[in-house]
């Protein structure tokens, strides 16, 4: 059994994902300095040997769907998890956008700029501490919301300047903007499911033979 740690940006990433003895979970907060400190601060008493940068991931490919669960370990020729067999799994490439993409275009021009096939915002800041303690690090992320939709906010006006979200102004703002509630709801719906696909595929892949 691979000693690995699993890195989430939130808690409602994690919610369906079970702990092993051999498996820990870290919830780092969101964006690149807290996901990078959080972690940081724990190699400095622990090392696995596996990193998983785990959550949600806006899709900039057309080829993927809400559910679908993306792997970017390009980079790594050995990480000891079975990547091709348990789970169906894309392989491609993840990008780390310092805020959230908002709206089809802004994905659109990613993808141009990029060549990435999704977006999250922490992967790659994970991946450097990671290699400067010399452990393998695999990004694997489920999309929340396809290329060619846009999300029912802009969360990026809810975030302060360590990435995390203001939800005392989130909630002022719906107080002040009902109509936008619905489309909220529903999104929330989405990353329920998507939290759903993230956890069963983890729990899959981590339980899986290498």
């Amino acid at each position: 059994m691979v000693k690995a740690l699993v890195c989430f940006a939130v808690a409602q990433e994690k919610q369906y994902f079970h702990v092993r003895e051999s498996v820990h979970a870290l919830v780092t907060g969101m964006g690149a300095r807290a996901s990078a400190c959080t972690l940081a601060r724990l190699l400095e008493v622990d090392h696995p040997r596996l990193i998983i940068a785990a959550g949600f991931a806006g899709g900039l490919n057309p080829e993927l769907k809400l559910g679908q669960m993306i792997v970017d370990d390009a980079d790594l020729s050995e990480h000891g998890l079975n990547l091709s067999g348990p789970v169906e799994l894309f392989h491609g490439k993840i990008h780390s956008a310092s805020q959230v993409m908002v709206t089809p275009f802004e994905k659109a021009s990613l993808r141009k700029e990029t060549n990435a096939d999704a977006v999250d915002m922490e992967s790659s800041a994970l991946r450097s501490i990671a290699r400067n303690h010399r452990i393998p690090m695999v990004a694997l992320r489920v999309i929340t919301d396809p290329y060619n939709e846009a999300l029912p906010l802009d969360f990026n006006q809810f975030m302060n300047t360590a990435g995390s979200m203001r939800y005392g102004k989130l909630a002022c703002h719906l107080l002040r903007n009902p109509s936008t509630v619905s489309g909220l709801i529903q999104f929330q719906k989405k990353l329920k499911y998507a939290a759903q696909q993230l956890g069963e595929t983890l729990n899959i892949l981590l339980d899986a033979p290498a």
